[in-house]
């Protein structure tokens, strides 16, 4: 029976298809009527189909239809025919005494009333118990209805964590996992235990999930592929990896456009709108807002993620979009609050009808047992209208705040008319006075032209014009030093970022990167991979700039240090402590001015020890415009450092240190600074080397 189901169901799509007729694809705007067409199609299959004499091929022709039926009328929303056709399945699976297709029609129903807008949380509950009862009565083990256990599974789960029964959640959870996929445990697991997956746990499984599509003989639909490189493409934007978010989502939407690609044919957006909302997402990251603008454009009016568009609205200067998404994103956030509080309001009307149920099923026992329990349901009852009281006050605080809300919108759009008006009063008068300065200048002009016949007035301009031409001189003497000075610090830049990330430096990672793929260690080498490819775009942009914030210098140290912690196989143990009082957000200094010191301790320090070392930095600022880094190392120390020099090594870590040095001279007669380096040897009390340690204090 299970051998001739796929040659049923390929036959049954044939003859679907070719009652629809001959013509060509419909539009992705008229989906909904060619899925009302095709369900018009299915109907009429269905009635000719429940007139065959009774078989196992006739059975199975009515369940494949029943399911197209149903999920047709769930794209389309129409839960009344949805329910209609889900009773008629229920009857029908009841007949022949089928739990498998009794348990796929129970999900058509309870979605029918969960996609309502009024929905009743007691049919709901009802019907998910009867699902329940159903696979705890020696259901059948198939692997293929894992989606459908997993929907019944997952809402007993979801309604015991939203009642706070974590440990009914875990136990009823422990006792269904035979029915679930390996993955779909991992979900509702986490779910229960209030954890985040990995994403480069669920990349690693994505893209084992397309070596198996790629490794099985069977030949599959594209759609199969869609997912997981749709869902990659997500993972590595949250990983903060626009570029190989942009690389999978091209090609999700390039097998999307392959024929049976799509997943979601009756869906006029499906694929590209996922397509346009990662890749605006992925340029957002990459701060190229241009092209994140574009793809936001192309998602379509009732998108809802309010947050991207007013990041990217904002990032572009479209002031008045951002703040229409702003005020969406308050309302979605007010209304989310709102929904979640009536969830818990429902799920406590289920608990307590269910408890409620429990008792009256034990009435027939001790009398003065069904009294204890009557009395502590009415004081239960008495809490639940306490909780809906409170509830109810809480949403009428929440629109109190929602009104506030909209009176601080409205007082912001004020204050940016307001500014607008003011900066144009601001060029109207600016005109005004360089119209007067026009005046002045012809009045001076004339007044001149007529005192030239003057001997007197020629002698005084003569003297005038001299002492012009002297000042211009000192101004162009000054403005050569300052550009001397400049060129001189870009200069000693670039040699400093050659110094810091040297040709061995690179060439020692991607050994390291090689090592690994060797080694078919892949979940190190892309770590690694990753790694680099941050630490040398963090470095390329941190050179453009004068200045950086304090994060992102030593965000770059982190990635430095961990990439040399994994070279040298834990030997290197690096930690970065923080004073409360320092903002790293705020407070700027200059690029690539640390990373030279941290090189220098792990090469001349701990490179010499056989159990590798620790490297301490601190940062504080123990003065209002003073920032301090205090860099230790528990090496060998400078002295015994010179007896292991080795020359090619050592050539580029002391060029570094040079360099550095002088660029903090360059930076101090520029900006008229006193940035200082202090290094001390650090000893015991036998006056034994124990390490280095290197201050460097920068004014802010």
């Amino acid at each position: 029976m299970t051998k001739t189901r796929p040659l049923l169901f390929f036959l049954f799509l044939m003859s679907t298809l070719s009652s629809l007729g001959q013509g060509s694809k419909p539009n992705a705007l008229d989906n909904r009527s060619f899925t009302d067409s095709a369900t018009h199609v299915l109907i009429e299959k269905l009635n000719k189909y429940l007139l065959l004499p009774g078989s196992p091929k006739k059975d199975s022709l009515v369940y494949i239809t029943h399911r197209f039926i149903s999920r047709n009328y769930m794209f389309n929303n129409n839960c009344d025919e949805m329910l209609k056709y889900g009773e008629l399945h229920k009857k029908y699976a009841e007949a022949q005494k089928n739990k498998t297709e009794l348990l796929i029609a129970l999900v058509s129903i309870r979605s029918s009333y969960q996609n309502r807008l009024n929905k009743n949380p007691l049919k709901i509950h009802s019907i998910a118990l009867e699902q329940l009862r159903l696979l705890d009565s020696e259901f059948p083990q198939d692997t293929r209805l894992g989606f459908y256990c997993y929907t019944v599974i997952g809402y007993f789960v979801n309604f015991y964590v939203q009642r706070e029964e974590y440990d009914l959640a875990k136990q009823f959870l422990q006792k269904h996992k035979g029915l679930l996929h390996q993955q779909n445990y991992t979900s509702l697991y986490n779910q229960v235990n209030k954890q985040k997956p990995d994403p480069r746990t669920e990349i690693n499984r994505y893209l084992v999930m397309l070596q198996e599509y790629k490794a099985e003989k069977i030949k599959k639909d594209p759609s199969d592929s869609w997912m997981p490189l749709a869902f990659t493409a997500d993972k590595y934007n949250e990983l903060n990896l626009p570029d190989s978010a942009i690389y999978f989502a091209n090609l999700a939407f390039e097998t999307s456009k392959l024929p049976n690609g799509n997943p979601f044919p009756t869906q006029p957006t499906g694929p590209e709108e996922s397509y346009n909302e990662t890749l605006a997402r992925a340029y957002f990251l990459k701060k190229d807002y241009s092209k994140a603008l574009f793809y936001v454009q192309k998602l379509p009016p009732n998108y809802d993620d309010y947050r991207l568009l007013y990041d990217v609205y904002k990032s572009v200067g479209k002031s008045s979009e951002a703040l229409s998404n702003y005020e969406s994103l308050m309302k979605e956030r007010l209304k989310r609050d709102s929904l979640n509080r009536l969830k818990s309001v429902q799920a406590m009307q289920i608990g307590f009808e269910t408890d409620k149920v429990r008792l009256e099923e034990k009435q027939h026992g001790d009398s003065l047992l069904n009294l204890k329990q009557l009395e502590l349901l009415k004081v239960v009852n008495r809490q639940q209208l306490l909780e809906k009281e409170s509830i109810l006050k809480t949403l009428s605080l929440n629109q109190l705040q929602k009104k506030s809300l909209k009176q601080l919108l409205e007082n912001q759009s004020i204050k940016l008319q307001a500014d607008q008006q003011e900066s144009e009063i601001k060029k109207f008068k600016i005109n005004e006075l360089n119209q007067q300065v026009d005046n002045q200048h012809r009045t001076r002009n004339f007044l001149s032209a007529g005192m030239m016949l003057m001997l007197f007035s020629g002698v005084s301009l003569l003297w005038y014009n001299r002492k012009l031409r002297l000042k211009n001189k000192d101004l162009e003497d000054k403005n050569e030093i300052i550009k001397e000075v400049t060129h001189k610090i870009q200069a000693t830049e670039i040699t400093a970022l050659r110094a810091q990330m040297n040709p061995h430096f690179i060439f020692n990672c991607l050994n390291s990167i090689q090592l690994y793929t060797a080694q078919n260690n892949t979940e190190k080498a892309t770590d690694y991979l990753n790694k680099f490819s941050r630490l040398i775009r963090l470095v390329l942009e941190n050179s453009r700039s004068e200045k950086v914030s304090l994060e992102n210098e030593l965000e770059t140290l982190r990635l430095y240090m961990e990439m040399e912690a994994m070279r040298f196989r834990g030997k290197v143990n690096a930690f970065i402590n923080i004073a409360q009082n320092v903002d790293k957000d705020s407070i700027q200094i200059p690029p690539l001015l640390l990373q030279p010191f941290v090189e220098n301790a792990i090469w001349h320090g701990l490179m010499h020890k056989e159990e590798g070392g620790i490297i301490r930095i601190e940062v504080t600022q123990p003065k209002e415009n003073l920032l301090r880094f205090d860099i230790t190392d528990d090496g060998v120390g400078r002295e015994k450092a010179a007896e292991f020099k080795s020359k090619s090594a050592t050539q580029n870590k002391s060029f570094g240190m040079k360099v550095t040095a002088e660029r903090i001279e360059l930076i101090n007669q520029l900006y008229n600074t006193a940035t200082q380096v202090q290094i001390i040897d650090l000893k015991n009390k036998q006056g034994e080397a124990t390490g280095t340690k290197v201050v460097v204090e920068i004014p802010i």
